[in-house]
């Protein structure tokens, strides 16, 4: 089943939390003036190969946020800058250390053509994080049929403290694609703080600017 936590929700288990049989946990979306987020405090967090703590496009939306886009065809901004041959995107915000903030929202043309919402924001503590699945806040795409082109969400936050990471799950913070003349939102941010990693490879964890 899937967890919509509402309201700058911090969930605490005093034991383990187990994701699993294709299972979800988001947040809800921001609006313009109320960002969202997820904390989950826990022994063990699990996520099984079928099942994910997804938060994608639950950031800022369209042309808000600290690097909203400011043109129409533009990419939102966050770790990276939104794309746009024609200007109007915002510079880069946020804590590389400590990412606290949900990414920001590509530019909106309006009527059949859209931009794309920012990722969400996720905090996780744990003595031991397992991941099989994935764990993402990616941005979502922006859409256009023509030279109205939207722009791409940037990807949001992902903060991670945990005594343990293992898995073969992926971890992204991806920025939001586009189409035609539209600009690819920036990449997100993600930190891992960790005492060992030895049963993960990095290489599963991206912060990619939409294309």
């Amino acid at each position: 089943s899937n967890a919509v936590l509402q309201n700058e929700s911090v969930v605490t288990v005093s034991g383990n939390l187990i994701v699993s049989e294709g299972g979800r946990i988001t947040h809800s979306g921001s609006s313009a003036s109320t960002p969202q987020s997820l904390e989950l405090i826990c022994e063990t967090l699990e996520i099984d190969s079928t099942s994910s703590i997804d938060v994608s496009e639950r950031g800022y939306p369209v042309e808000s946020g600290p690097g909203g886009a400011i043109f129409y065809r533009a990419g939102g901004s966050y770790g990276g800058r939104g794309a746009n041959e024609n200007g109007g995107v915002e510079n880069t915000y946020g804590d590389f250390a400590q990412p606290n903030e949900p990414g920001s929202g590509g530019g909106e043309p309006g009527g059949y053509d859209h931009g794309g919402s920012g990722g969400g924001m996720v905090h996780i503590h744990a003595t031991t994080l397992i991941v099989n699945g994935t764990i993402k806040a990616n941005g979502q795409d922006g859409y256009g049929t023509g030279g109205t082109s939207g722009g791409g969400g940037s990807g949001g936050a992902i903060y991670i403290e945990v005594g343990s990471i293992s898995g073969t799950g992926t971890i992204s913070t991806n920025g939001g694609g586009a189409t035609l003349w539209g600009g690819g939102g920036g990449g997100g941010r993600v930190a891992i703080y960790y005492t060992n990693a030895s049963g993960y490879d990095f290489d599963q964890v991206t912060a990619y600017g939409g294309i």
